[in-house]
């Protein structure tokens, strides 16, 4: 559950400080690991032997001290989730934290914090360590609690969005029924930048792209910070305005996206979206001096419509929703779902005409080119779940929890991963 923290000048200073931090602890600690952790040193360095140095570190740098021990001992924590999940293929080698994309640090004991409540029901007083336990103290952060928070809270975060704008994320342990199956049919989806959305019945849900005046308001802003000097207040306040304004769009994708697949999986007993590999798609088409690439003006902009519309965030939002709410969600192979015919299967690169219009170059068949490529993925949804094993190991995962039914998803939410197999 994540609500907007309200702060005073000094608060956020302070934030950014436990921030800083805890990036450099991270940091260090992931620097240790590289230089003494290799296999010719009989030492081994995890969490435990860390979190023992700790103490020996906060000499070393006594601005350490004046921040909660249990946010640094938390940074420690990441870096042994980041390297497990390394080791088990999940993700790939940990990466330094950077100050403007990593500011954020997490309280994890609950008997460390607490909640109270002001006259204005909209808003309550988070106290933690060094924040509300005293009056001498940067004092309890101000909440806006626009939903009541359900269950048992077990640990908080505050994340840093823009200049002036910090969340804090309530982590609850929540206690629910099994969910019964939806009774809608299957549905694909197919994910496209004029459309981002569009599902095999036709289906398109709003999902705001950037449009002409917010694209130029953009430009202005980054136009304001090149005329200031780097060291001067404009200059702050200018990048301030910058940070608002993309917070700002982030938000509006990321609602409407939440309303999407809480729809696609509230009405829809199977989900199937393409297994898309957006990092790669998005990749930089520059080149090197030797290789320069071609056509990097347009790759450019290509890469900046895709990720302005939030596919990758799409897919994850599915994926725990459909967990949640009782429906299966898979993934499928992207080659040819736009040239492929959703009647005759066909597959001809000259049956899509135009980005729009589809004709199947061997049946006749017209239709809207996201529409048509809709039901190739669902129909390829179907299929994988009628031959798992005729599929790789990542999509045949998703039939399985299909064929083991609710227990199956059940036991994926207690676990807290949107699939029993992961890691498998």
């Amino acid at each position: 559950m994540r609500y907007r923290v309200y702060l005073q000048e000094e608060q956020e200073e302070f934030l950014r400080q436990v921030s800083g931090c805890v990036r450099f602890v991270y940091n260090i600690g992931l620097e240790q690991r590289q230089v003494f952790g290799c296999r010719d040193i009989p030492h081994h360095f995890g969490y435990a032997q860390q979190n023992k140095e700790l103490t020996k570190l906060k000499k070393e740098a006594p601005f350490l001290k004046d921040v909660p021990a249990q946010c640094l001992q938390s940074g420690l924590i990441d870096l042994q989730t980041s390297f497990d999940r390394f080791f088990n293929g999940i993700s790939g080698y940990p990466t330094p934290r950077k100050r403007g994309e990593n500011d954020g640090f997490r309280f994890p004991d609950p008997e460390q914090f607490w909640i109270e409540k002001t006259d204005d029901k909209k808003f309550v007083l988070l106290h933690l360590p060094k924040m509300g336990m005293r009056k001498t103290d940067h004092g309890p952060l101000k909440v806006r609690l626009h939903r009541p928070i359900q269950g048992e809270i077990r640990s908080v975060t505050l994340n840093h969005e823009a200049d002036g704008v910090w969340y804090a994320s309530f982590l609850c342990a929540v206690e629910i029924a099994d969910p019964a199956a939806p009774l809608g049919k299957p549905t694909g989806v197919d994910r496209g930048v004029a459309v981002p959305i569009m599902d095999s019945e036709g289906n398109t849900p709003h999902v705001p792209v950037p449009t002409e005046r917010q694209k130029m308001r953009e430009r202005r802003l980054k136009k304001a910070i090149a005329r200031c000097d780097r060291k001067s207040n404009n200059r702050k306040r200018a990048v301030r305005a910058l940070g608002r304004h993309a917070a700002k769009e982030a938000r509006r994708r990321r609602d409407a996206l939440h309303k999407a697949t809480t729809q696609l999986a509230k009405n829809h007993s199977l989900v199937v979206f393409e297994d898309l590999r957006i990092k790669n798609m998005t990749a930089s088409a520059k080149g090197t001096i030797e290789n320069p690439g071609v056509n990097v003006a347009q790759k450019s902009g290509l890469n900046r419509a895709i990720l302005s519309v939030g596919w990758g965030m799409a897919s994850v939002m599915q994926g725990y929703k459909s967990v949640w709410y009782g429906s299966v969600f898979l993934k499928v192979p992207p080659m040819g779902t736009s040239q492929e015919c959703s009647v005759c299967g066909h597959t001809d690169a000259a049956s899509r005409v135009t980005r729009d219009l589809f004709c199947c170059t061997a049946c006749g068949h017209t239709e809207h080119a996201d529409l048509n490529a809709a039901k190739v993925i669902r129909d390829r949804g179907l299929k994988l779940l009628a031959t798992p094993e005729d599929t790789d190991s990542g999509s045949a995962c998703g039939a399985l929890c299909a064929k083991q039914g609710v227990e199956a998803r059940s036991k994926s939410r207690k676990a807290g991963s949107p699939c029993i197999h992961a890691g498998e």
